[in-house]
């Protein structure tokens, strides 16, 4: 039997990783969405500049931006930009891989995505999926 204690805490378990799940699911759209529509080119590199980047809590970090113009499926011309660590070697010769969405400012280099929120998405599902089948068994006790 368990007591109110670890009742409460099992529900406060449930409670974050429902959380998490939520916030994972709502990063992860962005990846979903460039995995599902997508389109890859490629772009010619505008130039390659060192930035720095301040994060939510002040810190700042050092960034290697890469500006670039491609045009789009619908014969637009773009010219956008990301940035990578400024650890990573920059970019060699005079086009880049550049994966978009229809929108301007929606393009990335091929490769700079962001896919632990999509591990955690899956993960938290997985648990879930995990707790209803415990659930469902332990009611056929």
């Amino acid at each position: 039997m368990m007591d109110a204690d670890d009742e409460a805490r099992r529900v406060k378990w449930m409670l974050a990783i429902g959380l998490l799940f939520l916030v994972s699911a709502f990063f992860s759209w962005r990846e979903f969405k460039y995995a599902l529509a997508g389109t890859k080119t490629n772009a010619e590199i505008v130039r390659v500049y060192e930035t720095r980047e301040i994060g939510r809590r002040g810190r700042t970090r050092e960034k290697l931006a890469i500006e670039y113009q491609f045009t789009d499926a619908n014969g637009v011309k773009r010219k956008e930009s990301d940035t990578i660590s400024i650890d990573s070697p920059p970019p060699r010769g005079k086009t880049v891989a550049v994966q978009y969405l229809g929108s301007p400012g929606s393009s990335r280099l091929v490769g700079n995505g962001n896919s632990i929120w999509v591990i955690i998405f899956f993960g938290a599902l997985a648990f879930f999926g995990f707790k209803f089948f415990q659930l469902v068994r332990e009611s056929r006790k």
